[in-house]
């Protein structure tokens, strides 16, 4: 076979998600004509769906060497780099898909998710603007301002922001992001301190408030386990990936357990110690938290139980953290 019966034999492969031989026939096609930006697009992308990330990297780049104006190989290179912390270089990918295309709605949302990782909370609500000037139904990206205002003390306008989002999720039919949501908004109206709260919002850390404020009804400790808060990012991450029937058949909060009852805890007491704990983690760790919380998953799917009664902890026994 030439290159381009390579090609779409790889394409079809890919879309029986037959990965592996996908990438044989994308390798014979980048043999046969190595500058063929189409097909180390592509490999990257089965790459990535294999969960060789740095590789799926390596193809976007080589796509994008080829062809400087392939704005989606810029926009899937960010988006893994963000999955793997490197937040600025996923906002130099999303900006440069900006230039290719200033209508890409992801590239404004990613962007300013990173943006908000990064502490620039002004930048991040600009770009959550503009991706709700295209599509004012994106619930989350409601959510991101909600936060990124919250984290600039706005509190009026966070709260306009997690109602409007609140409505759009109910509407969407997504129940447990309507919560979390709803759980903010109460957090909000009932802290006697909210400077204190406001002192970081993103959803790990006001979730984790929410349950020691409002299930306790006393002040949390000012502490958190930092694997807690990369599992629960990685879970989001994985649980994306699966159909919709088999997402609603998983307990999120037994899928986290399970992972953190397999992975070493590291605390924190400040903002700083956060992000050098985080990078520790991800250094030594990133291949256990991934492998652990899949396997969570799986666990969790199979066994499909019904779920308990939930563990609501008293001021005895309290020891999660929250704020910082």
């Amino acid at each position: 076979m030439d290159a381009a019966q390579f090609y779409h034999q790889a394409v079809s492969r890919a879309l029986m998600e037959d990965f592996l031989g996908a990438i044989e026939d994308f390798d014979r096609v980048i043999h046969l004509n190595p500058n063929d930006a189409d097909a180390f697009y592509n490999r990257g992308f089965v790459r990535y769906k294999l969960g060789n990330k740095q590789g799926a990297i390596e193809d976007y780049t080589k796509a994008v060497c080829i062809n400087p104006k392939k704005a989606a190989a810029y926009l899937n290179r960010g988006s893994v780099r963000l999955e793997l912390a490197d937040e600025q270089g996923a906002i130099e990918d999303y900006t440069q898909t900006i230039l290719l295309n200033s209508t890409c709605l992801e590239a404004y949302y990613h962007r300013g998710r990173a943006r908000s990782c990064l502490g620039d909370y002004h930048g991040a609500i600009e770009d959550f603007n503009r991706t709700l000037n295209f599509n004012p139904t994106f619930a989350d990206a409601c959510n991101q301002r909600g936060d990124a205002r919250l984290n600039l003390k706005d509190e009026q306008r966070a709260v306009q922001d997690y109602q409007k989002a609140e409505k759009l999720y109910r509407e969407q039919g997504m129940t447990n992001e309507c919560q979390v949501v709803q759980a903010k908004i109460e957090a909000i109206s009932t802290t006697s301190t909210p400077n204190q709260f406001t002192r970081g919002a993103n959803r790990y850390k006001v979730d984790r408030y929410i349950s020691a404020a409002t299930i306790t009804g006393k002040p949390p400790k000012r502490y958190i386990n930092v694997m807690e808060k990369l599992v629960t990012g990685e879970f989001d991450i994985q649980i994306a990936r699966l159909p919709k029937t088999v997402q609603a058949q998983i307990n999120r909060t037994d899928a986290e357990a399970w992972a953190l009852n397999h992975l070493p805890a590291q605390y924190a007491t400040s903002q700083r110690w956060v992000h050098r704990s985080t990078e520790k983690l991800l250094e030594k760790h990133r291949e256990q938290i991934t492998a652990a919380v899949k396997q969570g998953i799986t666990v969790v799917f199979k066994n499909n139980q019904p779920p308990e009664s939930p563990y609501l902890p008293d001021s005895s026994n309290w020891d999660e953290a929250s704020k910082l």
